[in-house]
């Protein structure tokens, strides 16, 4: 049976909640039949994260996620890597050992906005593109930017952070898309019932875009454009 769960590796977002879960714990043991392991469980099995064809009947069971997460506390006991526990286990504990608050605040921005994943769909866990929260809360991001960023889009005509122009690089190309709506609402803080308005959005080159989301904590409207070098 473990083999047959190990099948389906766990993704960044699946560690992330399974880590919030022992943390939240006490980082003990929890058994198949405790609450916490059900409900993971039943929140791994909703997520759309994994494909259903890379799942079997035995997917992110009780019993498989006990003893993943059981694993993962062996080798934090014995200071040795368990051969059945994916690396991406030791890389996210360490990124967030010290920071258990942040790790929790992530873990909750992924359940609150379940449902609103549902809805607008998934790709793959690819999408994660730098995304140290995991490629959910990455896809519903930059779904945010698409569907309710692009309705500013023309009332700008240079990047918000470098200042580049769509027209002095392509300027024989006047109807080029360029500029990208970048949410500057932190990942963890988007919620269902959020309404989005223009002071939400900046207009960004692709560079800058992407710079901006690896780049933590968070940059707010009073702190993005110091991303730049100072000459």
């Amino acid at each position: 049976m473990w083999g047959d769960e190990m099948r389906a590796s766990w993704t960044r977002d699946e560690v992330i909640l399974g880590l919030d879960v022992l943390f939240s714990h006490g980082r003990r043991h929890l058994s198949m039949d405790s609450e916490a392991i059900i409900d993971l469980s039943n929140l791994l099995n909703r997520l759309p994260i994994i494909p259903i064809a890379k799942r079997n009947d035995t997917f992110r069971n009780t019993a498989g996620v006990s003893s993943q997460l059981s694993r993962f506390l062996w080798s934090l006991k014995y200071n040795e890597k368990h051969a059945n526990i994916g690396r991406i286990f030791t890389i996210i504990y360490e990124e967030y050992k010290e920071r258990p608050g942040e790790l929790h605040e992530i873990a909750q921005a992924i359940r609150r906005n379940e449902s609103v994943i549902r809805q607008v769909g998934f790709g793959a866990s690819e999408e994660a593109d730098g995304f140290p929260e995991g490629a959910i809360l990455c896809h519903l991001h930059r779904h945010l930017e698409h569907q309710q960023g692009f309705q500013f889009k023309n009332r700008v005509a240079q990047c918000a952070i470098c200042c580049v122009r769509v027209d002095h690089i392509y300027g024989s190309l006047p109807n080029v898309q360029f500029l990208e709506p970048h949410l500057l609402v932190p990942p963890t803080e988007i919620s269902p019932d959020m309404t989005y308005v223009e002071e939400y959005f900046i207009m960004v080159c692709p560079n800058c875009h992407s710079i901006l989301h690896q780049i933590r904590p968070w940059r707010n409207r009073k702190t993005y454009v110091n991303i730049l070098q100072t000459l």
